[in-house]
């Protein structure tokens, strides 16, 4: 075992640690339908810190939230998120790339079956209506990026 330790990465050890806590945290509720999760069924650093990004720039906006948080609850390695972003801006942009690709997937799912223009500017209205009134929508992605910052030459 010590020489797994001391021949892996940061990343392999903490993808270790996470499978151990799942494993016990499994166990020790009993649950028969609760097994140890495969190595390549965890997301990847690079997944994981989008996906805390995500969640953090959401609720608290993406100035308010630092590398040191974001990589403290993605739990990896500050050498492993400037591998993937050398900066935070790289990782803003990723995000809101990602958030284009996740809205234009919406849109097309809302207008699916729709055939008229008319009637999936409808459903994309009603579709935005049923997002925004829910506890959840915090408000729009975009919105809040031009907001922060509103310098059009800011990468």
């Amino acid at each position: 075992m010590l020489k797994f330790f001391l021949s892996s990465s940061i990343d392999q050890i903490l993808l270790w640690y996470i499978q151990v806590c799942l494993y016990i945290g499994v166990h020790l509720k009993n649950s028969p339908s609760s097994t140890l999760v495969p190595m390549n069924a965890l997301p990847s650093p690079r997944e994981r810190i989008l996906e805390t990004a995500r969640t953090l720039f959401y609720a608290h906006g993406f100035r308010a939230i630092g590398v040191d948080r974001l990589v403290a609850e993605s739990g990896v390695a500050k050498m492993s998120f400037y591998k993937h972003f050398p900066s935070k801006d790289d990782l803003i942009r990723a995000y809101l790339e990602g958030a284009t690709l996740g809205f234009e997937k919406w849109i097309t799912g809302v207008i699916a079956g729709e055939s008229s223009p008319q009637q999936q500017l409808e459903a994309i209205f009603e579709g935005v209506a049923k997002i925004s009134s829910s506890p959840q929508c915090l408000g729009c992605t975009f919105m809040h990026a031009a907001a922060e910052f509103p310098d059009a030459l800011h990468p």
